[in-house]
């Protein structure tokens, strides 16, 4: 199912309602607490959807300095969404110090040139097309649970 939490959750509860028992297969749009508050517990069972992040299954020690960061300021966990942007940020970071960036064609170049960046989500590196290529994680829900993470590495 595509979608963001807010629609996918509401329609996995309405599936559900319906009587569907099927696995219900979502993109990282899924990976977010209000997917779950949205279908509930219920709802969210035999749910499977790939994320660029699992807390429960740290990709590095700077995933777990992340992690723990987050949760003294904030006092929840960090979603997929805030691991992605802890790591954009430290990409152009990193991306200004490899150019020595005077402008932002020099960060521009950087990013588009990035190798083997450790980021909170895992290694990255930017191809040919400037997609980034990096592990993905499969995250299964039960009960409103994550259940079980498959780290999928690329080829």
């Amino acid at each position: 199912m595509p979608g963001y939490y807010n629609e996918a959750g509401l329609i996995t509860k309405q599936a559900r309602e319906f009587g569907l028992t099927q696995p219900i297969l979502g993109g990282d749009g899924f990976a977010d607490p209000t997917f779950i508050s949205l279908a509930g517990n219920a709802g969210a069972t035999n749910v499977y959807y790939v994320s660029g992040y699992s807390g429960r299954t740290p990709a590095n020690d700077i995933t777990k300095k992340f992690i723990a960061g987050y949760k003294a300021k904030y006092q929840s966990e960090p979603s997929m969404f805030d691991a992605l942007s802890y790591d954009a940020v430290y990409m152009v970071k990193q991306a200004a110090e490899d150019t020595k960036a005077k402008t932002s064609v020099d960060v521009k170049d950087g990013l588009a040139k990035l190798k083997n960046f450790t980021g909170a989500t895992g290694d990255i590196t930017v191809d040919k097309e400037h997609n980034p290529i990096k592990d993905a994680v499969v995250v299964k829900l039960d009960n409103g649970k994550e259940a079980s993470e498959t780290v999928v590495k690329p080829n």
